[in-house]
């Protein structure tokens, strides 16, 4: 298995899809913690 290294950002960002993602969270929610458009 090949080992991926994070920048502290992209860690964040991560972090926050990944639970999204896991919980069928709210896609407005993790947009408005990553700084970012629901489309992006």
């Amino acid at each position: 298995m090949r080992k991926v290294e994070f920048k502290m950002n992209e860690q964040e960002k991560y972090e926050v899809i990944k639970e999204s993602v896991d919980h069928k969270g709210n896609k407005n929610r993790a947009s408005k913690k990553l700084g970012i458009s629901r489309r992006q």
